[in-house]
């Protein structure tokens, strides 16, 4: 049965309510990205020294465009509902693309996973970010199976966290002085993403993040193809 039609009215102004400060906000953090590679173009241009603080403020607006994205998703999505299938292969592609330095180790054959795509996204570009102490110059990502699942295991060349701080790594800052803000934050992403996360050390005594994926029934149809 559907609405009556002044419900249906309030429900549409609410919903062109909430598209115009999507749209506003994505046309601000556009204004940014836009006038500073514009700058740091005309400086190329010019030969100018490069100056960082330009791609990072341009950075800085597309993730924050790239959390509202997120927020949009979380809220369009009813409460409750699991993930759909996504092709693992459609992640690890966009990866390659945005992080060239993460080495990537995985089976030819596609794999169907049930995660949330733009959290998933977020933890990958998170984990591989250089503000972490976990990745300093390059990285490796090796895809493994087992019965239920997909494991990610990511590995830096940064220097190792003390053992004891392993079952923490990815909790909330709070209470934990001196712990990475990305390692946090990436597992906060990946719990929301519908995934597990877990820190172990590797044979060379390096630390290694393991993301465990479960994948999908094999009737389902994977999104990203």
């Amino acid at each position: 049965m559907s609405p009556p039609s002044d419900e249906r009215d309030l429900e549409l102004s609410a919903q062109a309510r909430l598209a115009a400060r999507a749209a506003h906000h994505f046309n601000n953090a556009l204004a940014v990205i836009i006038a500073n590679l514009e700058m740091a173009q005309e400086d190329a241009a010019a030969g100018r020294p490069h100056d960082p603080a330009l791609v990072e403020t341009a950075l800085n607006a597309a993730r924050g465009a790239a959390g509202t994205c997120r927020k949009l998703q979380d809220f369009a999505r009813p409460p409750g509902a699991p993930p759909s299938p996504l092709a693992l292969s459609a992640i690890l592609g966009q990866l390659a693309e945005t992080s060239p330095a993460i080495e990537i180790d995985a089976p030819a054959m596609d794999i169907p996973v049930m995660a949330e795509e733009s959290e998933l996204l977020a933890t990958l570009d998170a984990l591989a970010h250089h503000s972490t102490a976990f990745i300093r110059e390059k990285g490796r990502l090796r895809v493994s199976t087992d019965r239920e699942s997909v494991i990610l295991t990511l590995q830096g060349d940064g220097p190792p966290p003390s053992p004891a701080s392993l079952p923490r790594l990815f909790e909330p800052l709070a209470g934990h002085p001196g712990q990475d803000a990305d390692l946090s934050q990436a597992g906060s992403m990946a719990r929301r993403a519908g995934v597990s996360i877990s820190a172990v050390m590797d044979d060379d005594g390096r630390l290694a993040v393991r993301l465990r994926l479960p994948m999908a029934p094999p009737e389902s149809k994977e999104r990203g193809r």
